[in-house]
């Protein structure tokens, strides 16, 4: 792993407004990249909510502080609006005013960890902070109202520099800034390994798999038609992810052709990617957001088919099984059937970060 010019002596506040951790993909990003700036600073200090279970085998430059948890009975959090993180980011704003000691660059993810961190820097005016913005998603993309394109136009602007997790993500940043976002991509999260008797799927089955979020916005409804149009007898799906409660499966798919597996965990992940032949990611190809699950389903070399952005073809090398419509994303899964695996790429997230630091440092 290359060595960045800055390793002796930074050392960086990571503000991350979130659970902190949990096995899905905004928490994971972040502490894939926490691990990534640990191996190259002094230290990283990361200030968070009081709700989450602190990921095992950081390194030991590498300090957690939480505020208060003041919602014993909460231990997740919803997409979306939430009193709970009103609260919690006054909390974390009151935590990085006092925590800024020794240091003076900010890793602010997330909308609201931007507004946190510039607030802040304009409190302690004289200690000149450098603000990394690194956003995951459109904030309009979670929650639609008229006023929050002028608040997100501002916050794209308040950071030093701002990276971000897709390159459509780049272009719709990038309208309010007068620089370049720096794309990171999402890592691995999870090496594939069979966890025996997990599953009783027979061996003789091709294995579809789906992971993720069991939301519309995450093009579920699209896996259930896949379900309907594709009926080989030699195929069997699973989906997995949550939350399992709000999942409605159509009447007409019989049950012996899929396996669910809910709430998703990193073992169970584990022996989905290692069983798979083949992946999907329904989401919109409009979407602003990278792709956590795409970026597990490359990395085990699992043929895998989702709709057509610059950000998929990245990731995937090619474009043979990205999609442009519905007919596509199916007759694509059928090719992915008959396709081996591949050997995937290697993904190097440090360099990356380097040249965003490398910049404003």
């Amino acid at each position: 792993m290359p060595h960045m010019w800055y390793t002796s002596y930074m050392n960086i506040i990571v503000i991350a407004p979130t659970i902190f951790a949990a096995d899905r993909g905004t928490p994971m990003r972040i502490v894939n990249e926490v691990k990534t700036l640990a191996m190259q600073n002094d230290s990283v200090t990361v200030l968070t909510y009081g709700i989450g279970d602190t990921p095992k085998g950081l390194q030991k430059n590498i300090l957690v502080k939480r505020i208060p948890s003041f919602t014993p009975w909460k231990n997740t959090l919803k997409v979306g609006f939430s009193w709970y993180k009103i609260i919690a980011d006054m909390l974390l704003f009151v935590m990085t005013l006092f925590s800024l000691r020794s240091s003076q660059v900010v890793h602010a993810h997330l909308h609201e960890g931007i507004i946190i961190a510039w607030f802040v820097s304009k409190i302690l005016f004289w200690k000149k902070i450098t603000i990394i913005g690194d956003l995951h998603g459109g904030l309009v993309e979670e929650m639609s109202a008229p006023w929050l394109h002028f608040c997100e136009s501002w916050i794209h602007t308040l950071s030093d520099k701002v990276a971000v997790s897709s390159f459509e993500l780049a272009t719709y940043v990038e309208n309010d800034r007068k620089d370049k976002a720096v794309f990171i991509p999402d890592m691995q999260t999870v090496i594939p390994q069979v966890q025996s008797g997990l599953l009783d799927i027979s061996q003789d089955k091709k294995v579809i798999v789906y992971t993720g979020a069991f939301r519309k916005d995450r093009g579920i409804e699209l896996i259930w038609e896949a379900m309907k149009n594709i009926r080989r007898s030699d195929v069997h799906w699973v989906i997995a992810g949550s939350p399992g409660s709000s999942l409605q499966i159509p009447e007409s798919i019989p049950s012996s052709r899929y396996t669910i597996v809910s709430p998703l965990h990193k073992n169970e992940l584990a022996h989905v990617l290692a069983i798979a032949n083949v992946a999907l990611d329904p989401k919109p190809a409009g979407s602003l957001q990278g792709s956590g699950k795409i970026a597990n389903y490359v990395a085990a070399g699992i043929p895998t088919v989702a709709f057509f952005s610059k950000t998929n073809e990245w990731y995937m090398g090619s474009s043979d099984l990205l999609a442009k419509s519905s007919k596509d994303f199916f007759s694509n899964i059928e090719k992915a059937l008959d396709v081996p695996q591949k050997k995937p790429p290697v993904i190097e997230v440090s360099m990356l970060l380097d040249s965003l630091y490398k910049d404003v440092c």
